[in-house]
């Protein structure tokens, strides 16, 4: 359980499934089970403790995957068109031309890899892209020690996890609100659930701002400690 896993998966998780799950937990399975065996040690532990334990432990996989797959797939079509590549290629203003070719000594320097220059990128600009990603594993590997870019790489993972988790989130919301309006009356779970429902609808509706922003500012800082 590194940094990465606590801050960029298992605080999404929580985030945007589990809190749900609580709600329903708390309001609804807790006070059945006490039904059944009580009210005592082994219920609190059951139903506030282990229930919500299991859930972080198997959700947060499926969170990344809809955080990973999804999102950012749909975003960025791809590794191809991910922020770290789309900055190096020579048809991209971020950048100038100077810096890129500082970029492509550095590679060539560090990993004896030459990648195409802006005549070659023009004839042929997916293989160029292709050999940008490419190189980009190898970058991320040499920098996996570099505590400022891993802050930063946790900052984007925690906010694309988050985004994928909202839709379970949703999907637990509107059940917690069709349970505690129809079946097992009660505003305040009701209440609850409306608040976190109408949080992760508006993460789904931002989710294009945001991994673009995050995406973005991990790709300058990438770039930047990469070079100096």
């Amino acid at each position: 359980m590194d940094k990465y896993n606590i801050k960029g998966r298992i605080f999404p998780t929580v985030l945007t499934v589990v809190l749900p799950a609580i709600v329903l937990n708390s309001f609804f399975l807790v006070p059945e089970l006490k039904k059944f065996i009580g009210d005592n040690l082994a219920t609190n532990i059951i139903g506030n403790i282990a229930l919500p334990s299991i859930l972080v432990f198997y959700l947060s996989q499926y969170v990344r995957t809809l955080g990973k797959e999804v999102f950012q797939r749909f975003y960025f079509k791809g590794e191809i068109n991910m922020p770290t590549t789309n900055f190096m290629m020579y048809a991209n203003s971020e950048y100038t031309d100077d810096y890129k070719t500082l970029f492509r000594e550095k590679i060539r320097q560090d990993f004896n890899i030459i990648l195409p220059d802006k005549l070659a990128e023009e004839v042929n600009v997916l293989e160029a892209r292709k050999k940008i990603v490419e190189v980009m594993s190898k970058v991320r590997k040499k920098l996996h020690e570099n505590e400022f870019l891993l802050k930063h790489n946790i900052e984007y993972g925690a906010i694309r996890n988050s985004i994928g988790g909202s839709l379970l989130g949703i999907v637990f919301c509107i059940g917690n609100l069709i349970l505690f309006k129809y079946f097992y009356t009660n505003q305040i779970a009701f209440n609850i659930s409306i608040g976190l429902l109408s949080f992760y609808v508006l993460l789904l509706l931002l989710s294009r701002f945001f991994i673009n922003s995050y995406g973005n500012s991990y790709a300058k800082i990438l770039f930047r400690e990469y070079l100096d």
